[in-house]
């Protein structure tokens, strides 16, 4: 699928198809039609990820890898704002994508 059509954003959580993040993230950035598509990777749920250096170790991971973000979402106050709360990170983030030199 993605290499099918364009997307002006990737967002994907790190329990993707069996933990496969990794992976579609690498693809992602694979190609120069596709490296300046953000993707933003997400941990939705608390899990054996709760250790703060899991957390980061997985952070510094999808940066290193060119993602334009790491969303812990899990620790996100529950419902009320959640939804909203999200939309705006990814917001900022396309928009700083979007501000970045060479980007726009």
């Amino acid at each position: 699928m993605l290499r099918s059509r364009p997307f002006d954003l990737i967002v994907c959580t790190v329990f993707f198809d069996e933990s496969r993040m990794f992976d579609l993230l690498r693809l992602a950035k694979s190609t120069p039609e596709r490296q300046s598509i953000p993707f933003v990777c997400a941990r939705l749920r608390q899990h054996v990820l709760e250790a703060s250096i899991a957390r980061e170790a997985i952070a510094f991971t999808c940066k290193s890898l060119g993602a334009a973000a790491f969303l812990d979402v899990g620790n996100y106050p529950y419902p009320a704002d959640t939804d909203r709360e999200i939309r705006a990170a990814i917001e900022r983030l396309l928009d700083a994508e979007k501000n970045r030199p060479g980007r726009g």
